[in-house]
């Protein structure tokens, strides 16, 4: 049997020995889509890490801390020591009044709500003047007033000339007996009010003039 010539091969050898990319359809196919795969996943791997990054940078700063409270105005000093403590009794209380404050400071304002006959009726006094409420046997008497109370222990006195925590002492009585003896607060009239079934008695204005 003669040998095949030189350089030439049998037909099925080199179908098997020679097959190429091109002259192969499937076996393109097959490198391409995995050529493709690796393409999509380098595109996927650069997309996670640029949007790692983006999050990273645009991460909210943690929320500022709130500034510290101001320093409390006499105001609230005088309102939160005058509302944390029982009114000490006549003899032990010292009310200290500034002489600018004496000359400053003539009268009061005081309002009375009359429950049983649904009145209201201002009531223009000067410091130590009284009122009488009409059909009644309740009296009331302006004494000190402070236009910026401040409590210290069992004194009571201003921290400045300004109306920053306006408050008038007052005593009311009713056929002769003490009812009730303590300070009227303009701006925070809820404060140790005057607690009676018929009356209430509130700090409308200080007056500089009668």
């Amino acid at each position: 049997m003669a040998e095949p010539a030189e350089g030439s091969c049998l037909l099925s050898s080199c179908g098997a020995n020679n097959s190429t990319v091109g002259s192969n359809p499937t076996l393109s196919a097959i490198i391409l889509k995995e050529f493709m795969m690796d393409k999509r996943y380098i595109f996927l791997m650069i997309v996670v890490v640029s949007m790692t990054g983006f999050i990273s940078c645009t991460k909210k700063e943690p929320p500022t801390p709130p500034p510290p409270p101001k320093e409390e105005t006499s105001m609230m000093r005088g309102m939160t020591g005058h509302a944390d403590i029982q009114m000490p009794a006549s003899e032990e209380m010292k009310v200290i009044v500034p002489d600018d404050v004496k000359t400053k400071w003539k009268g009061v304002i005081l309002t009375v709500v009359d429950n049983e006959t649904t009145t209201t009726k201002d009531y223009t006094l000067q410091l130590g003047g009284k009122l009488a409420v009409p059909g009644s046997q309740i009296e009331g008497q302006a004494e000190e007033f402070l236009p910026d109370l401040k409590i210290d222990g069992n004194i009571y006195t201003t921290a400045t000339s300004e109306l920053l925590n306006p408050a008038i002492h007052v005593m009311v009585t009713e056929a002769g007996k003490e009812i009730f003896k303590g300070w009227l607060f303009q701006k925070f009239p809820s404060v140790h009010p005057l607690k009676h079934q018929r009356v209430g008695i509130t700090l409308k204005e200080p007056l500089t003039h009668l």
